[in-house]
């Protein structure tokens, strides 16, 4: 029971305590209703809030009987529900069920929309039917007055034709309880769909507040005591039509949290203004505008009855201050209110300045909120509102100083502006740290928070809103595009399911796109494997060489997360084989959407170069006339042209003083002989240039970078070297140049070895040169022009590394055979591989970097 205001529940314990030592059965609590209560005893035994009764460390010992009462939870609502016993504890054994599953995480199963899953299995009445539409066929949701009418006039309890369910209420407590359930079933309904983003079971349009008629709680102890009466009637109507006057009720201030009427009025807004934004990006209509303008009007007007003595709710919080229910109502009120405004706010900020400061005023006032919120509050009270709010106002704020980041930094006022916003968000970020310690089912983005690192903040954006930062344009609109059309698949396929009524997609949507378009994409160990073949005729060393590629760097952007890298080793290693068996086509055609992810993609056309010009003019297949080349430097354009429309994109967002966005003040790389923002970007925001990123503090990410870079410098300088020697060898030999070019190197057999060869074949060729090229040049713009630790992510779209890594373990078996001693290179490579990669996957879940 000290626990039922952490969980948004209400339960009159003397009532309780009577019908448990009740004789009469049918009088007692159904085990519909005991069975979840033990379940959630359990839960709280390991979650103890700071004010609990139960002293010292947590104990496990109930905890681990969860699963049991789950289970047997589960067994008595399908036997209340089959029997039709009891079945306001049935409802309340629902809610109390679907607490459990939201507070252990499990979204789906505690949906309320999706509780229809639990009642199928439990053999009920509806295949569709839910909590939310039990509790409406009951009629809860028609009690139009807290008073209990003795002589049976007009007391309505369920709409006509549905009484039989529950049948009248037989005291003043009952008609309590039963506005308490439907108010406990309509909060975890909206909490669900606020923070997965479902279709709320709740009627959200047209008849909304004709459906929805029930008065407004109030405590449990004012029914028992009389303390009610017609004039405390009030609902959502009163709450959302204009021509009410704010309706401030008394007596209700330091009610407990979960029936607080005050953030019952606040999560019906912020559910609401989340919808009706929704629905405004997706389909922007004038009947949308309508709605969005009246529930603008009616948030304001709330929100002006939080405001005490014409000063704002920030009543300055100070740790000598008692921190009590009104204290905690006041605050997670205004968190919701605030979130609303934001939402309404958001329509139109992108084009309305007025907007926009209004939305960041309210963002930097909720962060102001959570700084004042003493750690210990979040034991004691569900702050779970702070991350979905939080999250928001975070996102906006970040945005502004992005913003920021692309003006004069000389401006007057700029510098105080950026300190202002960055501490804002550090005060978010520690109140969503807490609100993932305390309530971790509540965190900001529910399943894709863990892909939300590092360059996902930029790509989400960017797939929501476009480029509309100036450092936004480091990153190639390729993921950002595929994200999106996932993003937008996954919500229509919602859609159709009845899962989600979002008109349009979110950062959830975004991220999980991203993350699925990798798994299902991104696998580039065949092309591995085909053209290792193709290079050494090996089927051994193929094999060799595509395991290795199975213990990537960087497993967290390679395998889970939406990032670059997966797409752009996939589409290399297609094109490196397409050039491979000279279908050059398909090879531009892979290096150009590959250019669409990472600009070093531009590289690859060196494939095309030497397949098309050097390498027939080496072997003597051709000659240097004009036509391969022409078609060369054609091709190689073509995969060029996804960095140049990025740059001509930039070009007309930010240099082009024709278009209504120009603010008048022309950046300074339009003014260059070449205006390209990419290099400026890199240069100003991202530290990129030559030698820039040796300093002392990135020791650390040079000693990460170090196995790598070592393998490709000193295999590719060495096979470099080993051809150059033999060129000069073969031309002293014979004079001529091109048949020192012709014999100086060993050229692939047009016979295949068989399969049961040993992998010492991998072997230098000139089918290996133009890799070990292309290694050696990427490997010294990252080691001494770029950020050093990108080598952990872009190794796996380079070939080379594999080989040379597999040459090493060929090597130490080798010297095994031979029963000579020395350094296993080869195994010490895959050691570090190993545990470098598990320690990347920690070092992502937890936000360190490198990234």
């Amino acid at each position: 029971m000290e626990n039922s205001s952490r969980i948004f529940f209400s339960m009159h314990g003397p009532t309780l305590s009577a019908r448990l030592s009740s004789p009469d059965p049918q009088t007692q609590p159904h085990r519909a209703l005991l069975e979840p209560m033990y379940l959630l005893a359990c839960y709280f035994s390991s979650h103890p809030s700071a004010s609990s009764s139960t002293k010292g460390p947590p104990s496990s010992s109930l905890a681990v009987h969860e699963a049991h009462f789950l289970d047997r939870a589960r067994r008595a609502l399908q036997e209340s529900l089959s029997y039709s016993d009891r079945l306001l504890d049935f409802l309340r054994g629902s809610v109390l069920v679907t607490t459990y599953l939201f507070l252990r995480g499990r979204f789906i199963e505690g949906s309320p929309l999706l509780n229809c899953v639990i009642l199928i299995f439990l053999k009920s009445y509806h295949s569709n039917c839910g909590t939310v539409s039990f509790a409406v066929s009951c009629g809860l949701n028609h009690i139009t007055s807290h008073v209990f009418r003795v002589d049976g006039d007009a007391q309505p309890t369920s709409p006509s034709g549905s009484s039989f369910l529950l049948g009248p209420p037989v005291s003043q407590i009952d008609v309590g309880e039963r506005i308490s359930t439907f108010w406990n079933i309509f909060v975890w309904d909206k909490v669900a769909s606020i923070f997965t983003g479902f279709l709320s079971a709740m009627p959200s349009e047209g008849n909304f507040m004709d459906t929805i008629d029930t008065v407004f709680p109030r405590t449990l102890e004012q029914y028992a005591t009389g303390g009610v009466t017609d004039q405390d009637n009030e609902s959502i109507r009163d709450l959302l039509e204009p021509h009410q006057a704010p309706f401030a009720p008394s007596g209700t201030e330091d009610a407990p949290y979960g029936m607080n009427i005050t953030n019952l009025k606040a999560l019906i807004l912020l559910e609401r203004a989340m919808r009706l934004a929704g629905n405004y990006r997706a389909r922007p209509s004038n009947d949308t505008c309508k709605a969005i303008q009246k529930h603008l009007a009616a948030t304001l007007r709330f929100a002006s009855t939080l405001v005490e003595d014409s000063t704002p709710l920030l009543i300055g919080f100070t740790p000598e201050m008692e921190w009590s229910n009104q204290t905690a109502n006041r605050y997670m009120s205004s968190v919701m209110t605030l979130g609303a405004l934001m939402e309404m706010y958001n329509t139109q900020a992108d084009v309305d300045p007025v907007y926009y400061d209004a939305r960041l005023a309210r963002a930097r006032e909720l962060a102001g909120i959570a700084s004042q919120i003493p750690p210990t509050a979040y034991l004691d009270y569900p702050f779970s509102s702070i991350g979905y709010c939080g999250c928001f106002a975070a996102q906006i704020i970040l945005d502004h100083v992005q913003q920021l980041q692309g003006r004069d930094p000389q401006a007057p006022g700029a510098a105080q502006e950026t300190s202002d916003c960055e501490e804002s968000l550090a005060h978010l970020l520690e109140a969503l740290s807490r609100v993932d310690a305390t309530n971790p089912g509540f965190t900001p983005f529910g399943l894709a928070s863990a892909l939300l690192r590092w360059d996902a903040f930029h790509f989400s954006s960017i797939a929501l809103r476009g480029y509309k930062h100036e450092q936004q344009f480091a990153f190639l609109p390729g993921l950002p595009l595929i994200s999106r059309l996932l993003g937008e698949v996954g919500l229509y396929v919602a859609r159709r399911m009845g899962l989600s009524d979002r008109g349009s997609v979110n950062e959830s949507d975004v991220l999980i796109g991203g993350a699925t378009a990798v798994f299902l994409l991104c696998d580039w160990t065949g092309d591995m494997y085909d053209l290792t073949m193709t290079v050494t005729g090996n089927s051994s060393a193929s094999f060799l060489a595509t395991l290795l590629t199975l213990v990537p760097l960087s497993p967290p952007a390679l395998l889970f997360a939406g990032y670059n890298e997966p797409f752009f080793a996939m589409l290399s290693y297609k094109g490196m084989l397409a050039c491979e068996r000279k279908r050059w086509p398909k090879a531009t055609a892979c290096f150009m959407v590959a250019t669409a992810f990472r600009a070093n993609g531009i590289m690859l056309a060196g494939f095309l170069v030497w397949g098309i010009v050097l390498f027939p003019v080496i072997k003597g297949l051709a000659d240097s006339r004009k036509m391969p080349l022409l078609l060369a430097v054609n091709l190689s354009a073509i995969v060029a042209l996804p960095l140049a429309a990025h740059q001509y994109f930039a070009y007309t967002q930010f240099c082009n003083t024709s278009t209504p966005s120009f603010d008048g003040t022309l950046r300074p790389w339009c003014l260059d002989r070449l205006p390209l923002i990419y290099p400026f970007v890199q240069r100003q925001y991202w530290n990129v240039g030559l030698f820039r990123y040796w300093t002392i503090s990135q020791i650390p990410n040079f000693i990460l970078a170090a196995p790598a870079l070592v393998l490709l410098l000193s295999s590719s300088i060495g096979e470099i070297r080993a051809a150059v020697r033999s060129i000069y060898a073969e031309w002293q030999r014979t004079g001529n140049w091109r048949s020192a070019l012709r014999n100086s190197m060993v050229l692939i057999k047009t016979d295949k070895p068989s399969s049961s060869e040993r992998p010492h074949i991998l072997r230098q060729t000139w089918r290996t040169l133009p890799h070990a090229a292309h290694a050696l040049i990427l490997s010294l713009i990252l080691l001494f022009a770029s950020h050093v630790q990108i080598i952990l992510r872009l190794s796996s779209s380079i070939p080379y590394l594999y080989w040379a890594a597999a040459r090493l373990i060929v090597a130490d078996s080798q010297r095994e055979e031979a029963r000579e001693k020395g350094v296993k290179w080869g195994r010490i490579w895959v050691w570090y591989a190993v545990i470098w990669g598990t320690i990347s996957c920690v070092l992502w879940a937890t936000f360190l970097p490198p990234a």
